[in-house]
């Protein structure tokens, strides 16, 4: 083995190197590799890559990643990405979680992971400096039988615990890290299928209650929401729902073209401004609809006994109360009108004016004047002038 200052090969043609065992190469400079037609490397086995500093990759075309198991990548600082143009395609599905509802399930994967991988790696870090300080400054030929250990022999110990690490990696963190985003419960999720179906859900968290989301498919939507944290459901480790029921509901269907919406209460709004505007509620037991445009107003109010209908305007007012023995009329403050199922009352109060209908009489009248017709006669003023039939 010979050590120069500097070695340059400048050649033509096919370069053809073969080796069969084992090949290290250290550097302890800057390395430059410039490659102008097509670079194609084969590993049969176990590709392994270390990198003490940061890594860039610059491509000026398409760059292309085949992966004929699982690929998984863990950062433990950001991961971004940047492009012009994105997009992804998935033959089955596709999910991503944010946050989990146990406190400890990242730092306890951030620990196991520095424990398990970056605490050799730092070892790895420490035996390139032993193999740099057994390299001789001097000029000329050395000799694999020359006594004492060379870089090679040292960085064949490298290759021995970045081949353990690899192993760790491969029999203890990976099924760490799949164990564990099997096992927690996150905070939100995004969920894509090729059964045309999605689900968008967020839950409580980080001193926050409730839990919202939204499933779409085809054939309708589903939206709910409620005050406690549900849990998410899961189908093959991916989130597709939640579970139990939710407080408030809306369920759509395209197949008969029906919004069933589910809540204690539910309030509308539709305002074009503060005069201009229509509202709405709806609970169990009463609804409630308000049309207001400047000065007039309509409304409805509806409950298990009784509905009431209401127009005012600045001119004046009216409204009708439905219930289930009577209904009544009024318009203003003067005129009324009340039905039941065995009388009715038309009245002008101004003027003390009144009809009273039952199934036995008829009265009519205004001031201290009436007129009474029943089955014995007529009877005007009481008993002091009547006709008899």
């Amino acid at each position: 083995m010979a050590t120069d200052y500097g070695l340059a090969k400048i050649s033509n043609g096919t370069h053809y190197e073969e080796h069969v065992g084992e090949m290290i190469s250290l550097v302890f400079g800057e390395r430059l590799g410039y490659v102008g037609s097509n670079q194609n490397n084969v590993v049969a086995a176990i590709d392994s890559a270390f990198q003490l500093a940061k890594a860039n990759q610059t491509g000026l075309d398409t760059h292309t990643s085949l992966q004929k198991v699982d690929g998984i990548r863990y950062m433990k600082g950001m991961a971004i990405d940047v492009a012009q143009m994105g997009g992804g395609s998935y033959e089955q599905s596709f999910g991503v979680t944010a946050g989990s509802s146990d406190a400890s399930v990242f730092s306890d994967l951030y620990s196991y992971i520095n424990d398990n991988v970056f605490a050799k790696a730092s070892k790895i870090a420490t035996s390139l400096a032993d193999v740099r300080s057994v390299i001789p400054n001097s000029v000329g030929d050395l000799h694999l039988e020359k006594e004492g250990e060379l870089g090679v022999d040292k960085a064949v110990g490298f290759g021995t615990d970045l081949a353990s690490i690899v192993e760790q990696i491969t029999k203890n963190v990976l099924p760490k890290i799949i164990s564990t985003y099997q096992q927690m419960n996150p905070y939100s999720a995004l969920t894509i299928n090729d059964q045309s179906e999605a689900f968008l859900g967020t839950r409580g968290g980080n001193g926050k209650n409730g839990s919202v989301g939204i499933l779409l498919s085809p054939t309708g939507f589903t939206l709910s929401a409620d005050s406690s944290n549900r849990a998410f459901t899961k189908t093959d480790y991916l989130v597709t729902g939640f579970s139990g029921d939710a407080a408030v509901s809306m369920q759509a269907t395209t197949s008969d073209a029906t919004l069933a919406v589910q809540a204690s209460v539910i309030n509308m709004t539709t305002a074009k401004s503060s005069s201009e505007k229509s509202t709405s509620s709806h609970s169990a037991s009463q609804y409630s609809v308000e049309t207001v445009n400047g000065q007039s107003k309509t409304s409805v109010n509806m409950s298990s006994s009784n509905m009431t209908l209401e127009a005012a305007q600045s001119s004046g007012s009216g409204s009708i109360s439905l219930q289930s023995s009577q209904v009544k009329g009024a318009v203003g403050s003067n005129t009324s009108l009340i039905l039941s199922d065995s009388s009715g009352t038309l009245e002008y109060k101004s003027t003390s004016s009144k009809v009273v209908i039952s199934s036995s009489s008829a009265k009519l009248s205004f001031g201290s004047c009436s007129v009474t017709v029943d089955a014995g006669g007529v009877a005007i003023n009481g008993s002091n002038l009547k006709v008899l039939m």
